[in-house]
């Protein structure tokens, strides 16, 4: 896990090595083990490494092919490097080092673009082919790792992070308006590949991008490289398919202990994290290696404290329990940092938890944390998903099975039958959705902006629910998840890596009928059903889904007097966007929905940290 940046200039312009370092400087925190630079000409690669795969010096980077026609920068983890070494060496390829980066290397010399389909793991790379003048980008399937990228009419650039590419020259720091109004009307953090910096863009997970510099022209193409695989599942019984499923989360788990560092988890005392743990415990203790390191968010004395199901993982596996105490006065202490390196506007204080988390692992010198990411998105976790479920029913005439599941669901999940009909109403019906979202935010809003009407969210209308599913996986609710999940970790120097987003679960899920995902009123059916003997039953059948949450309610209350002073004046940065005589009235009066309170408060805390020009 690394920090890459680079410049492509397009004139005969050298690529100065002192701006390559100076964008490393930036991102230095994403691997501060080692540096490395490399010019060719009017192409600069740069490179910060967090050791995690052959510690040796062998594993420097920007890394060359033996011929010296290839040189790659990468960042992330190819965990399937093994198999494909051994494949390639079987091939007459030769390898110097221990490492997956060479992998990668040999890999796309034999087949191409084609190297990306074979790849199981999380990866940004950038490999640069000095004979032919191509620079081939591409980014993993499901955007785990991050890549943004200036494109202009002098030069192209490249980063791990926002804010190495607004070191450059010529790179401007303008808001990008459509981005600005998702995110204050309808929450949306991430919408395709703009970012909240108008010149700024993001590669597309699935997508890579290719520049021919050869003719002393240039020619940049992004390409879609992965699209979902839709097939039928087979299997005899339901315990035949129980069974596939475990293997393939088994063997997930398992090639994502590869390391040469200790490998812990979090554990927020959910289902998705605890059977990481228990699974990852399982196979280490097979290994004879060191108990594993795990980290907690607690709450005392509160609704949301789920220490109790996290201790009763942790004396099921034997795991070394870590806790943190997410409070305001670690709010006010850590947000600054946490703006800074989440780089855009975020959906709410909760990022504090798992903040904290990560900090835990760092003082601990953990520098690779198992998590259990995706889960939610792949196997019907939310709760919303009750009604696309159910509409899916009632389409396919399954009148019994709708009946049982709709009488079901307040008996495992936290919703009532009330909660059932009113997320029928605006989930069901985009347009109430899109309209209430509208009249919350727009007292808010400056008059002229408010008009913007940017757009809207279009997976309300999803055909069925696993368009749906492709839609949250890709455009929407797990982009900006796996934002937290990457600038969180890597602002403390730690990897994560994430068993539920390997392709062949993924695919495995979205391919599996819906009523093996919800069942008997259950979400996630089939991952608790198959852990049976595994996971503790208790945490197997919970009916609530917390996560990292924190006591926001509270939270937003403290903050309210530093709000209103902020407000108050014509003074703040985003006055173009926001009215803030009516953001300080209402939130005087207590008026204020508090998604929006944040929202307002969360774009202008990012505008001064970046010094936006508004």
């Amino acid at each position: 896990m690394c920090g890459i940046a680079g410049i492509i200039n397009f004139s005969a312009k050298p690529a100065s090595k002192d701006l390559l370092a100076r964008m490393i400087r930036e991102i230095n925190h994403r691997g501060p083990d080692d540096q490395g630079f490399f010019v060719d000409r009017n192409v600069g690669l740069a490179h910060c490494r967090l050791s995690i795969l052959d510690l040796s010096a062998q594993g420097h980077q920007p890394m060359a092919s033996s011929d010296k026609n290839l040189w790659i920068v990468f960042n992330g983890e190819i965990y399937n490097y093994i198999e494909l070494k051994e494949e390639l060496s079987q091939k007459g390829y030769r390898f110097a080092t221990n490492s997956d980066t060479e992998v990668i290397l040999a890999a796309y010399r034999e087949w191409g673009k084609g190297c990306l389909d074979r790849f199981n793991g999380m990866w940004a790379f950038v490999i640069y082919d000095a004979k032919e003048k191509k620079i081939f980008c591409a980014r993993d399937r499901f955007g785990i790792k991050p890549f943004y990228y200036y494109s202009g009419p002098e030069f192209f650039a490249f980063a791990s992070e926002i804010k190495a590419l607004l070191t450059l020259p010529g790179i401007g720091r303008s808001p990008q308006d459509g981005q600005i109004y998702n995110y204050l009307v309808f929450g949306i953090e991430n919408y395709g590949q703009e970012t909240f910096f108008k010149d700024i863009f993001q590669l597309g997970g699935g997508h890579s991008l290719t520049i021919d510099l050869s003719g002393g022209g240039k020619k940049i193409e992004i390409e879609k490289w992965y699209k979902f695989f839709d097939g039928n599942i087979v299997a005899e019984t339901e315990d035949d398919q129980n069974r596939r499923f475990l293997e393939l989360l088994q063997d997930s788990v398992r090639i994502r202990l590869r390391s040469d560092v200790p490998v812990g988890s979090c554990l927020s005392g959910g289902l998705d994290s605890s059977t990481v743990v228990c699974l990852a415990s399982k196979i280490l203790k097979g290994f004879g290696a060191p108990r594993q390191e795990v980290f907690t968010s607690s709450f005392p004395g509160t609704a949301i404290d789920e220490a109790g199901y996290a201790r009763q993982v942790i004396d099921a596996t034997g795991c070394a329990g870590n806790f943190v105490y997410p409070d305001f006065s670690k709010l006010e202490k850590y947000l600054d940092d946490i703006v800074w390196h989440q780089e855009e506007p975020f959906g709410g204080p909760g990022a504090l938890a798992q903040w904290l988390v990560m900090k835990a692992a760092h003082d601990k010198n953990v520098k690779v944390l198992l998590d259990g990411q995706g889960a939610d998105e792949t196997l019907l976790g939310y709760e919303r998903y009750y009604v696309y479920f159910f509409k899916e029913l009632a389409r396919r005439g399954k009148i019994g099975q709708l009946a049982r599941e709709f009488f079901l669901a307040p008996a495992h999940s936290r919703l009532s039958y009330k909660d059932i009909v009113k997320y029928s109403f605006y989930f069901g019906l985009p347009w109430v959705r899109k309209m209430s979202a509208v009249r919350k935010a727009n007292p808010f809003l400056q008059k002229d902006f408010a008009g913007f009407g940017a757009g809207s969210r279009d997976f309300m209308t999803s055909k069925d629910i696993v368009s749906l599913q492709k839609k949250e996986i890709s455009n929407y609710q797990l982009p900006h998840l796996l934002r937290y999940e990457d600038k969180n970790s890597m602002a403390f120097s730690i990897e994560t890596r994430l068993p539920f987003l390997d392709y062949r679960l993924v695919e495995f899920a979205l391919n599996l009928p819906s009523g093996d995902k919800i069942k008997n009123g259950w979400t996630k059916f089939i991952l608790r059903d198959s852990t049976k003997g595994i996971v503790p039953d208790a945490i197997r059948w919970r009916k609530y889904k917390i996560g990292f949450e924190v006591t926001e309610r509270e939270w937003l209350k403290k903050l309210e007097q530093k709000i209103i002073d902020k407000f108050s004046g014509n003074d703040f940065v985003s006055k173009r966007y926001l009215d803030g005589s009516a953001i300080a009235k209402s939130v005087l009066r207590g008026g204020m929905p508090l998604p929006t309170l944040w929202r307002v408060y969360n774009l202008e805390l990012w505008a001064e940290r970046f010094g936006v020009g508004m």
